[in-house]
């Protein structure tokens, strides 16, 4: 049996708790993600344990960034956002 194909999932949102409809979209997304790939998340760290775990039930590999205050800042998730989008071979909305 082959194994899953790979998926790296970026967000700016860590997708809990269920406080506004944001959240509840970027978890539905990893659900679906997450019945045909390996999902790799990367994104905010949650804020408790529980957190952490509901998480981990859905994706493969966790990796979280710290965002800041200023999503501009060198170490925060904008970086991150624009080395992928300037990385080649990656799919451009217009080409999806």
């Amino acid at each position: 049996m082959n194994p899953r194909p790979r998926l790296l999932f970026v967000t700016d949102v860590f997708p809990f708790p269920f406080d506004r409809g944001q959240r509840i979209r970027v978890y539905n997304l990893l659900l679906a993600c997450a019945k045909h790939y390996e999902v790799s998340f990367v994104g905010p760290a949650p804020q408790t344990e529980v957190q952490a775990q509901k998480l981990a039930g859905l994706c493969a590999h966790r990796h979280y960034v710290d965002i800041g205050s200023d999503a501009d800042s060198s170490s925060g998730l904008g970086v991150w956002l624009r080395a992928l989008r300037a990385a080649p071979g990656i799919r451009r909305p217009a080409t999806v």
